[in-house]
């Protein structure tokens, strides 16, 4: 008797362990996508303040290189791999729109 209990609980335990820890991962994955998102924005922010103060240079792409040189950013962390983002890596402008395009480091 002693015996089956014993097992319920450690089913119960597992089953626990199998639902929640998916959960938790999705959880964090979302929560960096989001950590993502804002540094995006925040990169976005920083170009078209260096455009409207017309300390930056170029009509299509603005790049991180010149937004930390003039001391727009810093160098930006990657939140979903923890590395520095590459310098190259720039904001193309495009009719208002500005779309970040990460590059390789």
């Amino acid at each position: 008797m002693n015996t089956n209990k014993i097992i319920i609980g450690i089913c119960l335990i597992t089953l626990m362990l199998v639902i929640t820890i998916p959960t938790i991962a999705k959880i964090n994955e979302s929560q960096k996508e989001k950590e993502y998102q804002s540094l995006v924005l925040k990169i976005k922010e920083a170009t078209q303040k260096c455009l409207r103060e017309e300390k930056c240079q170029g009509n299509s792409k603005i790049f991180l290189e010149e937004l930390v040189a003039k001391n727009y950013l810093s160098i930006p962390i990657n939140p979903k791999t923890k590395k520095e983002m590459s310098l190259n890596s720039y904001v193309e402008i495009n009719n208002q729109e500005y779309n970040f395009i990460e590059a390789e480091v």
